[in-house]
């Protein structure tokens, strides 16, 4: 947890979300379905 700390650039809200988006991918892959343009954006790219 302590390298996201290091990434503040972003808002804590949005990086928040991106972390639980990305804990939720590794949890449920088949969340990927889900219509989130942001998530979606950072799906893709981790493809």
């Amino acid at each position: 947890m302590r390298k996201m700390l290091v990434l503040g650039k972003q808002p804590s809200l949005g990086f928040d979300a991106l972390t639980k988006m990305r804990l939720l991918k590794d949890l449920f892959p088949e969340i990927e379905a889900l219509p989130t343009p942001q998530y979606k954006k950072h799906a893709e790219h981790s493809k």
